[in-house]
């Protein structure tokens, strides 16, 4: 009896010492916690906070109906969300805008909110706690950026603002193995995120490491590819015109390896920037943003081009900055062949091919398929009255984009200009980017130094064949045109060798200008350009005016102000020389 006593009393002994272990472990860890409410976390918390945050309807929709029971939410609203990316997506986007109105507003301006997100932060925990997922492999779906980018984010605003330190910690250790080491996320190590993917789950990484591991923080920060990071994300202009990711000294912009976009201003001031410098870490986006959106966007139109901020259809800029706009102004950014005109009352955007930037990119997972035309042809010109504005804020599709100002398509069978066998996702490849080819372009612009819009002129010449648009065809197209303040004239050569007639959507449906034409008729809803060589001139104006947009012998001619300008190409794609008979002038594609 005695040993049996004894025995017991070992056995009370080593649980009270696991139970007591337990209680030290997790007083530790709630100490730890704690430790971190600092200076830093609050600088993080306040980043996190932006006052005017709205929660979209069918948001708050799902999370007062949905409030006390969200295991329905997730299997009808949500379902597939723990097998397929896109679901994992929009639930995780779903979730941080309730997320964020609550950092915002309180947890009693709504209380379903919070409860909504305590439960999806758990079950998101659980799934991935309960799946044998690595470094180098998804969870599921076929896409890491909604694991790395948007859970991480979820799980880092409930960290520090959901009030409950076993869950953040729990959290934490998930975070930590979609993220385990910077740089490396769910694919391959010997293909390590860069640039931007790795600015967006760095700041997840480091934020829940300083809150639950600082040591494991401060080894972070000084790891070669956090180095990296940082000088990245100073953007320093760049002065060599080769094609790389950031911004140059012409003020031109590349995305994502070779895209002509300014995708990198919409970093300014969004969430992973204020929270990159609420860590106490420095960025150059405050200086390019104020340097060139006030240039490229309208104080009164809040229209952007397809493609210069995103590959979503997209037309309209929801984003609201602390900047003032320039209401009047030429812009050009000659590296990348794009340009600006805008005056009080209007807003048109252009960009032409140029060698070594892409025509179209598709990325897995984001974005349409179909707007590579878009892209390189789209010439709308937007106005601050025009009321049809309202129905750009659906987001662009083909059946919208056919039909609109400058797209030359196949005329019996559009569809076949996105044919989805050839405008697809690469099956390896994170990205895909699609050429024009025989590229010849220049952009630039008449009286630089002059005030009054009346007096000042964008011109440019867009020469290539993008194949992959027209299934592989042989169709080389010249563009030669002029933007004032009385619209758009364009000289159009075209060698259509598709052995199909083709459509020039010459009319703006959405607005009814004074003059829309081809050849000074406008008797046809589009112009058909037969198999073969033909030419036209195109005007879409306010009122009657005649540039005299012509094109021979390589050379652009027009008129304006009663002067007669000649533009010849000294060195392709290099330098171009401008001349009015009496001054000429040589401009340079890539700045010297």
């Amino acid at each position: 009896l005695k040993m049996k006593a004894k025995k017991q009393n070992w056995t009370l002994f080593a649980l009270a010492a696991v139970l007591i272990a337990c209680l030290v472990v997790g007083v530790f860890m709630l100490l730890k916690v704690k430790a971190r409410e600092d200076e830093t976390t609050a600088k993080i918390r306040k980043a996190m906070n932006v006052p005017q945050t709205s929660v979209h309807d069918r948001n708050h929709e799902l999370a007062e109906q949905y409030e006390s029971n969200i295991n329905d939410l997730l299997t009808t609203i949500f379902a597939k969300w723990n097998s397929d990316s896109e679901a994992l997506t929009e639930l995780s986007l779903f979730a941080i805008n309730l997320m964020e109105f609550v950092i915002a507003n309180g947890e009693q301006e709504i209380p379903s909110y919070m409860l909504v997100v305590r439960k999806i932060v758990e079950c998101l925990k659980n799934e991935l706690k309960n799946k044998p997922f690595t470094k180098t492999r998804i969870p599921w779906g076929d896409n890491w950026f909604p694991f790395s980018v948007h859970v991480t984010r979820l799980f880092i605003l409930f960290q520090y603002y959901g009030n409950d330190t076993s869950l953040g910690y729990e959290c934490h250790k998930q975070i930590i193995r979609i993220v385990p080491e910077i740089g490396i996320s769910l694919r391959p190590v010997s293909r390590p995120h860069k640039k931007l993917n790795l600015f967006y789950m760095t700041v997840s990484r480091l934020c829940s490491n300083y809150m639950y591991d600082i040591a494991q923080y401060e080894k972070d920060i000084q790891t070669t590819r956090f180095q990296e990071l940082k000088e990245y994300l100073l953007f320093k202009p760049m002065n060599t015109y080769v094609v790389n990711e950031g911004f140059y000294k012409d003020d031109s912009c590349i995305y994502s390896e070779n895209v002509a976009s300014y995708a990198l201003l919409r970093l300014y001031d969004n969430f992973h920037d204020r929270v990159y410098r609420a860590l106490g870490f420095t960025t150059g986006l405050s200086n390019a943003a104020t340097r060139l959106l006030p240039k490229i966007l309208h104080p009164k139109i809040n229209a952007v081009p397809l493609g210069l901020f995103g590959r979503t259809g997209d037309l309209i800029n929801y984003r609201q900055y602390p900047l003032i706009f320039q209401s009047t102004g030429i812009f050009i950014a000659p590296f990348i062949g794009f340009g600006v005109f805008k005056t009080n009352d209007i807003l048109f955007y252009v960009r032409v091919q140029r060698p070594n930037i892409v025509a179209y990119q598709i990325k897995k997972g984001e974005g349409s398929k179909d707007l590579a035309l878009g892209w390189v042809q789209m010439r709308k010109i937007y106005h601050a009255r025009d009321t049809h504005l309202e129905t750009y804020k659906k987001e662009m599709t083909w059946n919208t984009l056919k039909e609109q100002p400058g797209l030359l398509t196949f005329k019996d069978h559009p569809k076949d200009n996105i044919d989805p066998n050839i405008f697809k996702e690469d099956e390896v490849e994170e990205f895909q980017g699609f050429w024009s080819e025989n590229v010849n372009s220049f952009i630039g612009q008449v009286n630089e130094n002059e005030t009054e819009m009346d007096k000042k002129l964008l011109f440019w010449r867009n020469s290539y064949k993008f194949y992959k648009a027209y299934k592989n065809k042989d169709v080389a197209i010249t563009e030669v045109a002029v933007v004032t303040s009385k619209g758009i004239q364009a000289h159009y050569e075209i060698n259509n060798q598709s052995k199909e007639d083709l459509r020039f959507n010459y009319k703006d449906l959405k607005y009814d200008w004074r003059i829309m034409s081809v050849n000074d008729s406008n008797t046809e809803p589009f112009h058909t350009v037969p198999k073969d060589t033909s030419k036209f001139k195109w005007k879409m104006l306010t009122e009657a005016q005649d540039y005299k947009v012509n094109f021979e012998n390589d050379t652009m001619y027009f008129k304006f102000l009663e002067k007669n300008y000649t533009v010849k190409v000294k060195d392709k794609n290099e330098r171009y020389e401008l001349s009015d008979g009496t001054n000429s002038k040589i401009f340079y594609a890539k700045p010297t």
